[in-house]
């Protein structure tokens, strides 16, 4: 039998990335929403070139990932494909998807004059995943979850099922948000 499996509800584009201290401050020293703007429109004037952030997308040494959150208002769905029919459906925070849940990345080590930036673009829709085929019936606990753990979320990267990795695909997603903040260690930046 072939199978498909979609992720829905909130989600979005997760990028993070290690950046200079100094840029850090540069930025925390302004309004936020001009990082906003500035981060996914590049329309703020006279922004120094080595604290220039925009694209936010190019902003991802450590992490970039579109995926879906674990969470209970966002579901999990398992279709047949060649008769369509849902096969199996469950939230995502359910205990059994934790317990088949690896995490893909470390925490970075960072000195004084490192910090880290995080972006989101928060999105609502659905994420659409390879399909895969199976001689056996179809068994929810072998499902594997590949995932980034950042700053307290857990966004899904890619499954397995069967050994066989199954990548996003495609999807239909509205904007809903753009989220920016900031990590750093020690103390602050004496320039």
């Amino acid at each position: 039998m072939k199978y498909k499996i979609t992720l829905d509800k909130m989600g979005g584009e997760y990028c993070v990335s290690t950046l200079p201290r100094e840029t850090i401050d540069y930025w925390s020293g302004k309004d936020e929403g001009d990082l906003k703007v500035h981060l996914t429109a590049d329309s703020i004037p006279n922004v120094p070139k080595k604290h220039n952030l925009h694209p936010f997308y190019e902003q991802d040494s450590l992490i970039h990932t579109c995926g879906v959150e674990l969470s209970p208002y966002n579901r999990l769905t398992v279709s047949n494909v060649e008769t369509d029919e849902e096969v199996f459906e469950c939230n995502l925070d359910e205990d059994w998807i934790k317990d088949n849940g690896w995490i893909l990345n470390d925490q970075p080590d960072l000195d004084y004059a490192t910090g880290v930036i995080h972006t989101v673009s928060v999105e609502k829709g659905y994420w659409e995943y390879e399909s895969f085929t199976t001689e056996q019936p179809f068994e929810h606990k072998k499902i594997e979850f590949f995932m980034y753990a950042i700053d307290g979320l857990y966004v899904i990267h890619y499954m397995k099922y069967e050994g066989i990795e199954l990548e996003h695909i495609e999807g239909t997603t509205v904007g809903k948000d753009f989220n920016v903040w900031f990590d750093c260690t020690g103390e602050p930046l004496i320039s």
